[in-house]
């Protein structure tokens, strides 16, 4: 079941956000302003370049495609929104449909199926 207050799929925050709190306690701040949006109770997070930290609810999800993917690979995986407070929120950008090699009534290449084959002479 789908959390009905989860309001963007990862967040793109700076390093010392909240500011004036370390350790735990930021942790612990993190994890209550950011959770309900992500829709978990629990914040996973990883530093960025650039003094960011990369913050989403399953820890294997990464910010960029990687190298599983030829097609993608380096390519941003969320379309990012300004907060307005150094805060990025993300949303999944949905992978492209891979074009259907041959239209509907097209010839596969495998006449054993394709609802056209002609039919086999009988002996």
């Amino acid at each position: 079941m789908a959390d009905e207050t989860k309001k963007c799929d990862a967040i793109l925050c700076p390093r010392d956000y909240p500011t004036n709190v370390k350790g735990v306690r930021k942790s612990i701040k993190r994890n209550e302003e950011f959770g309900p949006l992500l829709g978990v109770p629990r914040v996973h997070s990883s530093q960025q370049p650039g003094g960011m930290d990369f913050l989403r609810a399953d820890p294997s999800h990464t910010e960029f495609h990687g190298d599983d993917d030829i097609h993608t690979k380096g390519d941003p995986r969320y379309a990012w929104k300004d907060r307005g407070d150094g805060v990025q929120l993300g949303t999944l950008i949905p992978d492209e449909a891979e074009p259907e090699p041959f239209g509907p009534g097209q010839p596969t290449g495998h006449p054993e199926t394709e609802a056209d084959a002609e039919p086999k002479p009988h002996a």
